[in-house]
């Protein structure tokens, strides 16, 4: 479990982070872009995944194993689990086409599907923010695709469909927050590997600052 998702190490104030190659529940292989020597074998840590399935979970734990850049921490101890909507979530600026179908279309409306651009802000495994030329509102659905996404048979686009469930005014500019509607476990699993390695290259770049 847990497998990609980024991690977050706490070593008596000591921080590092990277990702989870694996985990069984007892163990946690983590790979990270630099590691300095105090991480030796022996020392006690508090580990951080953020799991867009199963949330932000904590664990304590010991090193046991180091390499140059990867350590597995044994003898882990999950003390807290949070099921927060914004768990893993990250940052995309991405123009799609979208089909737009009203909830409710007002009286004297030709029937029909309205399409138009639509700006992604940000996307997790169970759903996206976005900014639309025009106002929609809640209940809303949206048919688009997201670009981008590697799986079986290399990088393509996942068509979605998405419900808006909540607005926000962020700078003058209106925010909607929307769910993914119909998705499988295949589906889900398939975009929460996307955003873990949008994460893990983001983690990379800000190393390298």
């Amino acid at each position: 479990m847990h497998e990609l998702r980024p991690v977050y190490l706490d070593m008596d104030g000591v921080y590092a982070s990277g990702h989870v190659e694996w985990c069984d529940g007892a163990a946690m292989r983590v790979e990270l872009p630099s590691l300095g020597r105090a991480w030796t074998v022996g020392a006690q840590v508090r580990a951080e995944v953020l799991d867009d399935v199963r949330g932000r979970c904590v664990y304590d734990g010991t090193v046991t194993h180091r390499e140059d850049l990867a350590l597995e921490l044994s003898g882990l101890v999950r003390v807290a689990t949070f099921q927060e909507r914004e768990a893993v979530r990250v940052a995309v600026h991405e123009v799609v086409a979208a089909t737009v179908t009203p909830a409710a279309r007002p009286a004297g409306d030709a029937p029909g599907d309205d399409e138009l651009k639509v700006t992604l802000v940000d996307l997790s495994a169970h759903g996206l923010r976005l900014v639309a030329p025009r106002k929609l509102a809640a209940g809303d659905t949206l048919e688009l695709a997201v670009p981008g996404v590697e799986g079986p048979g290399g990088v393509r686009e996942v068509p979605v469909r998405v419900a808006v469930v909540r607005t926000q005014q962020l700078n003058d500019v209106t925010h909607y927050g929307c769910r993914f509607l119909g998705h499988d476990a295949a589906r889900t699993e398939l975009l929460s590997r996307h955003v873990a390695r949008l994460q893990r290259e983001e983690l990379r770049r800000r190393a390298s600052y």
